[in-house]
């Protein structure tokens, strides 16, 4: 005879307790994922649909259930750049090539403000 249940997971790449290490799965609390959060989704676009897929490794006709509510909160923090500054020796024997990048002569200094030093 089939019961009805229900989940409350939360889950978090902050998380002490990964969701793999229960021998059944969990019903309620924050679980670490089985696979990072930040990996999978960092970078993309927190706007516009998105879709969860459900899968299972058990029988097909053994198991049957439904998902009736799914919630995806997003705490985006955004990225601030720190610059740093280093004062090259007197008189500097050579520059790191650089691209996409600000420079400003002043007097007999030149500051150097942003840009990649590599290719990224």
């Amino acid at each position: 005879e089939c019961q009805a249940s229900s989940l409350d997971l939360l889950f978090s790449d902050e998380a002490k307790e990964s969701v793999l290490s229960r021998a059944s799965i969990p019903t309620s609390g924050t679980f670490r994922p089985a696979s990072s959060l930040m990996a999978t989704f960092g970078g993309l676009p927190i706007n516009g649909e998105w879709e969860i897929s459900i899968a299972t490794s058990l029988l097909e006709d053994a198991h049957h259930g439904r998902l009736l509510d799914w919630e995806l909160t997003v705490d985006a923090k955004p990225c601030v750049a720190r610059p740093k500054w280093e004062q090259l020796p007197d008189p500097p024997s050579t520059f790191s090539p650089r691209r996409l990048h600000t420079a400003v002569a002043v007097d007999n200094s030149i500051f150097i403000a942003g840009g990649f030093a590599k290719r990224r």
